[in-house]
């Protein structure tokens, strides 16, 4: 987090985001918020995700589909054909789209919070809207959501920030160990394993770690889930 309550890169900015509308639920009555407009800067945060997601996945789509049109045109020779580059599903947040503005709408909400009269320095630190009185360093970890598709399918979309991509674990059902499942260079991927008990729904957690040629870089991503279902 930098020491702008804001931070500009967008990476670091849905992270910040992502720890704020996690915490700020747990003020909102203190500064006169109603619970709709305390779930209404979650709910800004969800699509603001989404949409930060989508637009890297996209940016990978635009290369996969380059590298195939090229490959068409100049071979080399004698390799059999490749598939057409594949699109995901699209799973969306709940609800309606928020409207534009997310960030002048924050910035609002924020203000109003600093000018309230139980507004306090820890209270401003622990949300990240002040700086702290020792700036920590730098967290450099994943953002992502998983999300259910059908026939036990579960979709994983991560933010690549500019690294080569991520490896990734999972722990299924009871598992308590973690299981590789490798290192994942697009942004968004399905883990189409069958259930460890056949029929059965089960839980998947997920973490992810970012990587840079064969170097782990930063921490593990919050774990992420989503229940794989028929």
């Amino acid at each position: 987090m930098t020491p702008s309550f804001i931070p500009t890169p967008l990476a670091q900015f849905v992270l910040w985001f992502d720890q704020f509308s996690t915490k700020f639920p747990g003020y909102a009555v203190l500064f006169g918020f109603t619970p709709a407009e305390a779930a209404a800067v979650r709910t800004d945060f969800l699509w603001m995700q989404f949409a930060t997601l989508q637009a890297e996945i996209f940016k990978g789509e635009s290369t996969q589909r380059i590298t195939y049109r090229d490959e068409l045109r100049d071979g080399p020779l004698g390799l059999p054909a490749s598939s057409f580059p594949s699109l995901d599903t699209i799973v969306f947040p709940p609800g309606s789209p928020v409207a534009p503005g997310i960030e002048p709408r924050l910035r609002a909400l924020i203000q109003r919070v600093k000018n309230h009269p139980s507004f306090t320095d820890p209270i401003g630190q622990d949300l990240g809207i002040i700086p702290p009185a020792v700036v920590p360093p730098l967290v450099v970890k994943p953002t992502g959501t998983a999300n259910p598709l059908p026939n036990f399918q579960v979709q994983v979309t991560y933010f690549k920030d500019n690294h080569t991509g991520v490896t990734v674990e999972c722990q299924r059902g009871s598992e308590t160990e973690w299981t590789s499942l490798g290192l994942k260079v697009r942004a968004s991927f399905i883990d189409a394993r069958p259930p460890l008990v056949p029929g059965q729904p089960e839980v998947h957690r997920y973490r992810l770690r970012y990587q840079d040629g064969d170097n782990a870089v930063g921490e593990y991503s919050d774990i992420i889930c989503a229940t794989a279902t028929p």
